[in-house]
């Protein structure tokens, strides 16, 4: 018994995204001078999950968009972090919409980045 028909196969594109801030003692850094990174990190991560559900035809074109991994540094409970990095994983059955939603992306990331007053690298 057949268990389910391929009806198409995705194309992939991996990015991997590195935040640079400024570690700081979370008791004394006023948070209007913070350069966080798990903030600024989380907004992208949000960012990226609202552009792939909201992108025209993303649900008929199986467009998917995962982050799998995150990392922050230093990574203690008391300290701002000062460097994230996550990787993001896009998939999509229309190659030309998959690489539309990859710049899109990395405009998005870039202009949270720079809103955020942290530093964003891209590789691909």
């Amino acid at each position: 018994q057949p268990v389910g028909v391929v009806s198409a196969i995705s194309g992939q594109t991996r990015l991997y995204v590195q935040v640079d801030g400024f570690s700081g003692h979370a008791g004394t850094v006023p948070m209007d001078q913070r350069q966080d990174t798990i903030a600024a990190s989380a907004e992208m991560i949000y960012g990226i999950e609202q552009r792939c559900k909201d992108f025209p035809l993303s649900r008929e074109n199986m467009l998917v968009c995962t982050v799998g991994e995150f990392n922050v540094f230093p990574g203690a409970s008391n300290v701002i972090p000062g460097f994230s990095n996550f990787s993001v994983d896009i998939r999509c059955k229309d190659d030309a919409m998959r690489e539309e939603v990859v710049d899109l992306i990395q405009v998005g990331l870039r202009d949270i980045a720079e809103k955020r007053r942290v530093a964003c690298e891209i590789e691909t």
